[in-house]
């Protein structure tokens, strides 16, 4: 009786059990914290080593060529990546140091970048002179197109920026003037287009000049310069 009495029984709270609960969820966070530390480091400790093993791979190789390259490549990189990290990554093949490995893909980025925009409109170039019309393209679209590239690239040369961060703006402006022109000589204005070219130098040259346009207009003109640019390319008709 006593023993069916007894199994009857519930067992006896245990105060303490909530907080034993919380230490071990505390516990295995704890772990779970550890552990992805661990996995972290054994990562970055993994690819610090499979770079050093890359840079003594590549070192012997480059080394001789990047050591001995002509002064005007020579002086070409470090004005682009700078003197600590040109003599870090090229002259020293030290691909492991960070920030100047993220220097460089940026750099290398932006010239893609220009690279891809100087020749971007060359195929409507193309098109234009093979088939010698202007049928449906519109002038004033690449006009304003152009007028607001303009604008960029004078506000980011007086700035003082690299020229890696704005240089596609020349590019594809020297491209839309082709187009512009030839649009006019082709639509039989011929003297209008020799017009067209004209008033972009002038402007080019009042834009450049800071006893012309002061940086304070400059800075208006290059707010302002966005809403020049209208994506519809092709006439209405």
């Amino acid at each position: 009786m006593s023993s069916v009495g007894q199994k009857g029984k519930s067992p006896p709270h245990d105060a303490n059990a909530p907080l034993d609960r919380w230490h071990q969820q505390e516990a295995f966070c704890l772990r779970l914290c550890l552990t992805k530390t661990s996995e972290d480091s054994t990562s970055t400790s993994i690819d610090t080593s499979t770079m050093e093993h890359l840079e003594s791979a590549l070192r012997p190789v480059l080394q001789p060529i990047t050591q001995n390259l002509p002064g005007p490549i020579r002086d070409l990189g470090i004005s682009l990546l700078g003197n600590h990290c040109y003599k870090t990554l090229v002259h020293d093949v030290q691909l492991s140091d960070a920030s100047c490995f993220k220097l460089a893909i940026s750099k290398g980025l932006g010239i893609g970048i220009i690279g891809a925009s100087a020749v971007v409109k060359i195929p409507q170039l193309l098109k234009l002179l093979n088939s010698q019309s202007a049928a449906g393209l519109s002038f004033l679209a690449y006009a304003l197109e152009t007028s607001s590239y303009l604008i960029s690239l004078a506000y980011n040369a007086r700035m003082g920026f690299p020229f890696s961060t704005y240089g596609e703006t020349a590019f594809i402006a020297i491209q839309n003037v082709a187009i512009a022109a030839l649009i006019l000589q082709y639509s039989g204005k011929g003297a209008a287009a020799a017009a067209f070219v004209a008033g972009l130098a002038a402007a080019g040259y009042s834009l450049f000049n800071p006893n012309v346009i002061d940086m304070k207009t400059m800075s208006l003109l290059q707010a302002g310069a966005g809403a020049l640019c209208t994506p519809p390319l092709l006439h209405d008709d």
